[in-house]
């Protein structure tokens, strides 16, 4: 694809989504007493145990975890001096970065000057609120005299053994994605969606089961990348693979206004067994009360915190669906995960064929000491849409994270599918996948 395609398509992501980053309510507010919490006066213990001891803003605030990406705008990229407003998106698209490949919250801070003094004092100014500033795109020499007034002495050096481990994990990355790139091939939002066919063994996969074939498709993101064309010519193709039944495991439309008729086009794709949907984490940004209503008018089964049997001559099939919980990082979103998965299976027969639809892969480690899950079909990381031989060239730095392809733990197994749809326009040796699975006994 031609660069001036690429400032197209950029230019059109942006007015669509009116930039690329945005805030995430970590706790919810459903109640009074929710809010009594988060606010007043309930937020007054958090700020005297800060007042006595300032340490614990890290433990008791986003400090720990967020960083200020700060620029000039006199050095951005190839642009050169565009000012402080035009590297706007190039920032944002920085702080974009740091959330999907490290999970650090980030935000640009792009200054209205370009003196070395007064970026060295706002910078001061702003640091009591987070835990790292990246200075980005300063042209030299004048970046060379802010890093080094900035540069923390030995009485500031970060003690956190957690972020020095982010560090070594965040450096080691940026050689990776250098590699990824190289004789591994560049897949643009226009490329067709792969549909691989993965055969899957069991030992103990009922006979009428044998051969099943199982179509998911997840992480659509129908908007500015991916059109209700796209999805029409994928599940044409998909036909020819004759799908028994076909699993949409969330993140399914961008654009409000189409999500219905994706959900119309997915209704209408020729599955015997049927369509089924769970959530992720994209229904609940754009809506959650709207998307249900959306679902509601259709046939398709959305599966949350339950689960149903799906009769496959004398066996069973039992389908569970798992919530998404919006964000996966503190002990209590994991928690929320943990009760969701066992809320889905909850019904499902010791002889049944369990499969779990969990638009997180970390569900593979409540399914593993809960036992009686077969097979879960994961999505929401895209793969980090960096690749190489099959899978994400971040996984040996985030191996909790299942980023991208087949596992197994235990009588467990898991598919992590790097998704139909794109976070930037392109990949790099991870291409767009529908994948169709095929059970057979081990």
């Amino acid at each position: 694809m031609a660069l001036s395609d690429f400032y197209e398509r950029s230019t059109i992501v942006h007015e669509h989504l009116r930039g690329k980053i945005g805030i995430v309510n970590k706790m919810p507010i459903e109640s009074q007493d929710d809010l009594s919490i988060a606010y007043t006066p309930g937020v007054a213990g958090p700020c005297r145990k800060i007042a006595e001891n300032g340490a614990l803003a890290r433990e008791l605030t986003i400090k720990r975890n967020t960083v200020a990406v700060v620029t000039d705008g006199s050095a951005v990229l190839g642009l050169g001096n565009i000012g402080p407003l035009a590297a706007l998106p190039v920032m944002e698209g920085k702080a974009l970065l740091f959330k999907e490949f490290a999970n650090i919250d980030a935000w640009p801070i792009c200054l209205d000057t370009q003196n070395a003094d007064e970026i060295i004092e706002t910078v001061r100014r702003i640091a009591p609120v987070f835990g790292g500033i990246n200075l980005e795109d300063i042209s030299a020499p004048r970046c060379f005299e802010v890093e080094n007034s900035l540069r923390p002495g030995p009485q500031e050096a970060p003690t956190s053994l957690e972020r020095r481990h982010f560090l070594r994990r965040s450096l080691a990355i940026a050689p990776v994605l250098g590699v990824a790139g190289v004789g591994h091939g560049i897949y643009t939002s226009g490329n067709e969606t792969r549909l691989p066919v993965v055969p899957l063994h069991f030992p103990h996969l009922p006979a009428e089961l044998e051969g099943l074939k199982i179509l998911q498709i997840s992480d659509m993101h129908i908007g500015p990348y991916i059109q209700l064309s796209d999805l029409e010519n994928l599940l044409e193709r998909a036909d020819t693979l004759a799908p028994d039944i076909i699993l949409v495991t969330g993140d399914i439309c961008d654009h409000k206004p189409d999500y219905l008729a994706t959900l119309r086009l997915l209704e209408s794709a020729p599955a015997p067994l049927g369509v089924y949907a769970s959530l992720g984490n994209h229904e609940y940004i754009r809506g959650i009360g709207r998307i249900r209503g959306h679902f509601d008018k259709t046939t398709i089964p959305l599966l949350v915190d339950e689960g149903l049997s799906i009769p496959v001559g004398d066996a069973t099939l039992f389908l569970g669906g798992a919530d998404d919980p919006r964000f996966l990082r503190s002990e209590e979103s994991y928690q929320r995960l943990r009760n969701s998965v066992k809320k889905a299976v909850a019904d499902s027969a010791g002889e049944d064929f369990t499969l779990l639809m969990s638009h997180r892969s970390q569900a593979l480690d409540t399914a593993v000491p809960l036992g009686g899950i077969d097979l879960i079909l994961a999505g929401h990381t895209h793969g980090f849409q960096f690749g190489i031989a099959g899978r994400s060239v971040f996984e040996p730095f985030f191996p909790e994270r299942y980023i991208w392809g087949h596992y197994a733990k235990e009588d467990t197994q898991l598919y992590t599918t790097a998704g139909v749809g794109h976070w930037l326009p392109f990949r790099f040796g991870c291409p767009p996948e529908a994948p169709l699975f095929t059970l057979h006994r081990a």
